[in-house]
């Protein structure tokens, strides 16, 4: 989802109906992205999410 989608989005009442219909389509379009991204792009995303690494903070 871009800025000006998320603009459009936020613009809208939370009443309105348009509004599930625009972020279904904007999450419709991001699986379509992933799906169709090549193989190892995919892997190596997959990888660095499985690898990264976590680090511990003080509680606030």
């Amino acid at each position: 989802m871009g800025a000006e989608h998320l603009k459009e989005f936020q613009s809208l009442k939370h009443e309105d109906e348009m509004r599930y219909m625009l972020l279904l389509r904007d999450v419709k379009g991001m699986l379509k992205e992933r799906k169709e991204e090549p193989f190892m792009k995919r892997l190596k995303r997959r990888w660095k999410k499985k690898n990264q690494k976590i680090q511990a903070s003080a509680w606030k």
